[in-house]
């Protein structure tokens, strides 16, 4: 090998090694704020958004898709899964294209799709469920769902029984499961 060629190849590994040792100088002086920033910050799962198990479902105004206004007071008196969407979340795109094929029998009833007016025709819910448009800000804002799929399932008098997010169908109706039953129980009785 000439010598040009073997200085070189030194002369790379020194800069290889220069700029590792400058990277791990800059990590060692960033490690402390990084350290501190997330401590003063709590992590944020999942399970903490959305209102609060037991408590009431907040008051809010939407529309269906014919333009109509749809307040909270109007989904009392039969329980129901309100499934938070929005167009930017691939998991999105892909439950609402597995809920288009899945059959969930009486239990499209009390399924609410919750998405803003603009992410409808991406999402292209399935015609036989119920949608409430709502602007992604004001979902933020009124539920305090910020990630998506997040599902909220309430009871008849509008308590919020259990919430999770959720990517599939399956995972839907182990969430919902046992509040869609007492729909269909609802339905029989009344």
């Amino acid at each position: 090998m000439p010598i040009g060629w073997a200085v070189v190849i030194v002369v790379q590994w020194l800069v290889i090694i220069a700029l590792a040792a400058i990277v791990l100088g800059v990590l060692r002086q960033a490690t402390p704020h990084l350290e501190k920033l997330a401590e003063s910050r709590p992590p944020r799962r999942l399970t903490d958004q959305g209102p609060a198990v037991g408590g009431k479902l907040p008051p809010f105004t939407g529309h269906d898709p014919a333009g109509q206004l749809v307040h909270a007071a109007e989904l009392l008196g039969r329980p129901n899964v309100l499934l938070f969407m929005s167009a930017t979340c691939p998991p999105c795109a892909s439950l609402a294209e597995e809920l288009r094929a899945a059959d969930l029998g009486e239990f499209d009833a009390s399924l609410i799709i919750v998405i803003d007016a603009t992410d409808y025709a991406r999402l292209r819910p399935p015609a036989r469920l119920r949608v409430l448009h709502m602007p992604n800000r004001e979902v933020g804002q009124v539920f305090a769902v910020s990630g998506r799929p997040f599902a909220v399932v309430t009871d008849a008098d509008g308590i919020v029984r259990m919430k999770r997010g959720l990517n599939t169908v399956d995972q839907l109706k182990s969430l919902a499961g046992p509040v869609m039953r007492s729909v269909v129980a609802h339905d029989q009785v009344g």
